[in-house]
């Protein structure tokens, strides 16, 4: 692995999609839940609800929009390939190798992140968060989440991509 893959995995995948989702999500909380004073932890409109919703989608809608984006920059050469292969790794060589089924599979293991997100704001007691409480906690927490899976996803990518001779 190279400087560059390092920069971009750690720095543009990493930090830089971590502040794109605290953007991104503070603005849909605004969005979905601006006329609540108050955000329930449990209900049709709660906590635990977008805390699943994000879980799903965020890896999901990552996977998908990022996917093609990295196989321009490669092919482009504007980044370089990542001579790795899918076998050789013992985690992400299971996950599949096209978009969409890479795209729900993440969101399948963000939705078990889920389970004990939910199960420690139980846990902790957190009730009704302010809207304002809500929007910073959805933002942070969006911004953990991308910060996990968008080097994962872009690492996939890299090791997808045959290298051109």
């Amino acid at each position: 692995m190279t400087r560059r893959h390092l920069v971009f995995l750690l720095g543009e995948q990493g930090l830089g999609a971590a502040v794109i989702n605290v953007g991104i999500n503070a603005g849909i909380a605004w969005l979905a839940f601006r006329k609540l004073a108050e955000v329930p932890l449990w209900g049709a409109q709660s906590i635990v609800l977008d805390t699943i919703a994000t879980c799903f989608m965020l890896p999901f809608m990552t996977c998908v929009i990022s996917t093609p984006v990295i196989r321009w920059q490669v092919s482009t050469q504007k980044l370089p390939h990542l001579s790795w292969r899918r076998l050789e790794h013992r985690t992400l060589g299971r996950l599949p190798p096209g978009t969409f089924r890479r795209a729900v599979v993440l969101g399948l293991f963000g939705l078990a992140i889920s389970v004990p997100t939910i199960a420690g704001l139980a846990l902790a007691g957190v009730g009704p968060l302010s809207f304002q409480q809500f929007v910073v906690f959805k933002a942070l927490y969006a911004a953990l989440l991308a910060s996990f899976f968008s080097p994962v996803i872009a690492l996939c990518v890299l090791g997808d991509i045959p290298p051109k001779v």
